[in-house]
């Protein structure tokens, strides 16, 4: 990862912390779902009746619902996040080879330093994460990350002399 473009981790970062956003909409489902079912299963020991099962069949679905609407938004959140951190990576890039940058490139190895902690932070989230929705929802279910819409090369940055006049 010596290589890695500030643009390449700060992509990673939005992706981990999607994949933890994800497996927190999934523990909140499946502890809610058990939730239910535990009161459905009192309530109709207790009453004996069919009501209690249309209530939490009714509610289990208006949770699906808005779990699924979560589950978009946090996607749509960091697919956003990733156009923009192309775009100004784009423009970095851009800036970067008419610009002499050579004085710069110790601030940038400092910068990519700080974003790769980041990224480490943001992996042992998403790990706990998923541990915790493994523990309320059940079985190990494959969560998706959104995907750039390009991979960002990194680039060397060019040296450049000034001729004497």
């Amino acid at each position: 990862m010596s290589d890695a473009t500030l643009s390449s981790i700060a992509l990673n970062v939005v992706g981990q912390y999607q994949q933890a956003g994800q497996h927190l909409i999934r523990a909140y489902r499946g502890g809610s779902e058990r939730l239910v079912q535990g009161l459905r299963a009192q309530s109709t020991k207790l009453l004996g009746a069919q009501g209690p099962d249309k209530v939490a069949d009714l509610t289990i679905r208006g949770l699906d619902t808005a779990t699924d609407i979560a589950g978009r938004a946090v996607t749509r959140l960091a697919e956003g996040a990733a156009m923009g951190i192309e775009r100004v990576g784009g423009t970095t890039d851009k800036l970067e080879a008419k610009l002499d940058a050579a004085g710069l490139e110790m601030v940038s190895a400092l910068q990519r330093k700080a974003a790769t902690a980041s990224l480490q932070i943001a992996g042992k989230v998403s790990e706990l994460s998923q541990q915790l929705s493994v523990r309320l929802a059940g079985e190990e279910e494959a969560v998706e990350v959104a995907k750039p819409a390009r991979k960002t090369a990194a680039k060397k940055a060019a040296r450049r002399t000034r001729r004497a006049a």
